[in-house]
């Protein structure tokens, strides 16, 4: 069933409750707390975004809400209202339209005649081709949509009740366009949502937070925009210091102290520079004053993305990520935390200077840089050794991308968008990340005691960073998709700053018995690769990659656009698929299990006399190519 099916609040509870195949699986192991403790989560993660059934639209409510006392110029046209006299909601307009204060010009926009009817209809659209155009489909579906907004039961998206709603109220007071009586039931709206954000901001929801991530901010905004435009109701007052407090209060437990969202999902962190950059513009608009703790908080979100950021100043596309450019969303926020590394991100190099680091360990997440500089044509690596998040994950731990000489090569495939198309499915599983898979399962940690998924406490990952080496190490231990015993992956990653600069990558697997072992290698969608005797190097213009695997017993196969299984698919920008090529290496052996691979990038076409010989007891490698020869001792 599509949400656009849904008629009433009751048909949610089979489709939207997030994780309720979770609670079964609680329940079934007889851990009847923890179930108990997931349905309430889930549940409130669907209905804090609903209002409650006995929302009243009447104007006499609106007359009751406002403030004669601090507004005695308002008795005469409350009087009106609660006795829902004609004519009435016409006076309430026409005084709000005449105040000086609140400026309403915040949030006006003006009419536009050139959208299309068949386009967006979300409420602001449709009123802005309704009086830029005067079309009349426009007109039947914006008393259409706002006839759902004040019904007692309907499903309302969350994306109309916070910027899009004062939209539509202001540009309607300024320009006309809805219904008297219909606009002033819609500021009423306002206020029951404002009120119902504060009472369950509140609610205790074990075990997470009671508002996830990106919602945060979209949550606040309404309930802000509220408070400040309509100073006139009684409640008004208390509702701007509710918000304001409780706004500080949930980024004090969303933001890790590496500056991390909880969801985990750079794309979403993004997405959260962008409502803190609304969020600040109302405040500074409106005077109103935020603590030091909320600026504070803002400020590591930022300088969280400048440093996670690619080469070519995208963020990486872990968990729900798609295709961000970092450059947009630095420059969202920098006027109000400016800094060089701010200046430099946002001009994409123009001004300013990168930040003092190049490495970096984000260990409250558990991102790990590796670069040995910044520009366009450094050498990057991110690694995922870290949480799963509190949303928007994948089955993706140990995952990475990395990019040489001005282009991406190892991708995550993205996320395409959240329809019901093939690909939304297939891109969470492990398979289709730079993961590692037993016996043909991957990874399944929602499964995991949900404690697991954020924290704020540092990681325990090994990580070191040098003049000539880094180091990363990470451990999945589980759980899987189905069970396979107590087997666990650990992946270390070795950087060499040096000439020529690679990455060495041993997985290490542990556990009972003998097993099959599939590392997979995602390539980018226009990138050629040529098969080799153990692995595979990229043939195009300009730079390239050699991916070997120097251990014996290792069969290396390329997929590329397969339809039965999936293999061999990427979504480089949202809603679009594309063919590229998958790399598996996969062998049989006993456990303990030990793979080992050099990931070596080249300025120019990659020589054809490759030869890397690696020796395990004294972890020597023996590099030659180009007529040269290099040795290095890795380090342990």
């Amino acid at each position: 069933m599509s949400k656009s099916q849904l008629e009433n609040y009751w048909q949610l509870a089979p489709v939207y409750i997030a994780g309720i195949d979770r609670v079964g699986y609680l329940y079934d192991q007889g851990r009847v707390e923890e179930a108990r403790d997931h349905f309430i989560s889930s549940a409130r993660a669907v209905w804090t975004w609903r209002w409650t059934s006995v929302r009243d639209y009447r104007l006499c409510r609106l007359g009751e809400a406002l403030d004669t006392e601090r507004y005695p110029e308002l008795a005469e046209i409350a009087a009106t209202l609660r006795a829902e006299e004609p004519g009435a909601a016409r006076r309430f307009l026409e005084y709000l339209r005449g105040r000086t204060a609140p400026d309403t010009g915040f949030f006006t926009q003006p009419p536009d005649a050139s959208l299309d009817p068949a386009g967006d209809h979300r409420v602001n659209r449709l009123w802005q081709g309704w009086t830029g155009g005067g079309d009349a489909r426009f007109k039947a579906a914006l008393d259409e949509r706002i006839a759902e907004f004040l019904h007692p039961e309907r499903v309302i998206s969350w994306h109309e009740t916070n910027w899009p709603w004062a939209q539509l109220v202001c540009s309607a007071l300024r320009h006309g366009g809805v219904d008297d009586e219909a606009l002033c039931r819609l500021i009423l709206f306002g206020l029951y949502h404002a009120e119902q954000c504060n009472a369950v901001a509140h609610l205790s929801d074990p075990p997470q937070t009671s508002i996830g991530g990106n919602h945060l901010f979209n949550f606040m905004m309404g309930w802000l925009s509220f408070a400040v435009l309509f100073t006139e109701f009684r409640r008004a007052p208390a509702l701007l210091r509710s918000v304001v407090a409780r706004l500080d209060d949930e980024l004090s437990l969303q933001v890790t102290p590496d500056g991390a969202m909880i969801e985990g999902a750079p794309g979403y962190h993004n997405c959260c520079l962008y409502g803190a950059r609304r969020l600040l513009d109302l405040c500074a608009h409106y005077g109103v004053a935020l603590p030091d703790t909320t600026m504070a908080a803002w400020r590591n979100m930022l300088d969280f993305a400048i440093a996670l950021q690619k080469p070519d100043g995208r963020a990486p596309m872990f968990g729900d990520s798609q295709d961000d450019d970092t450059a947009h969303y630095v420059e969202c926020l920098r006027d109000y935390f400016p800094s060089p590394a701010a200046r430099w991100t946002a001009t994409r190099g123009a001004e300013g200077h990168p930040p003092a680091y190049t490495s970096i360990a984000l260990k409250n997440i558990g991102y790990y840089v590796m670069r040995d500089r910044w520009g366009p044509d450094a050498l990057y690596l991110c690694f995922d050794g870290g949480r799963f998040g509190q949303s928007h994950h994948h089955e993706d731990k140990l995952n990475f991308e990395l990019s040489a000489y001005g282009r991406p090569f190892i991708v995550d495939p993205g996320v395409h968008s959240y329809s019901d198309h093939w690909f939304r499915g297939w891109s969470v599983l492990s398979q289709a990340h730079n993961t590692i898979d037993i016996d043909g399962a991957g990874q399944c940690r929602w499964r995991q005691d949900r404690t697991l998924w954020y924290s704020h406490t540092q990681l325990d990952n090994r990580w070191e960073t040098g003049a000539e080496w880094d180091v990363v190490e990470a451990t999945f231990d589980g759980p899987y998709e189905r069970e396979i015993g107590p087997i666990t992956q650990t992946r270390r990653i070795l950087f060499h700053r040096g000439e020529p600069g690679f990455w060495w990558i041993t997985d290490l697997i542990d556990g009972p018995g003998a097993h099959e072992v599939t590392e997979f290698f995602h390539f980018a969608h226009d990138i050629d690769v040529v098969p080799l005797e153990n692995g595979v190097r990229t043939n195009n213009p300009g730079a390239n990659l050699a991916l070997l695997c120097l251990t014996e017993g290792v069969d290396a196969r390329c997929h590329r656009g397969e339809e039965d299984p999936r293999r061999g698919w990427i979504s480089p920008k949202l809603y679009t698929v594309e063919p590229a090529w998958e790399v598996h290496f996969t062998g049989q052996g006993q456990l303990p299990l030990r793979r080992d691979f050099l990931l070596l990038p080249w300025r120019e076409e990659m020589p054809e006399d490759l030869q890397a010989v690696f020796t395990p007891d004294e972890n020597r490698l023996t590099l030659r190519l180009a007529g040269n020869a290099h040795e290095f001792i890795l380090p342990e």
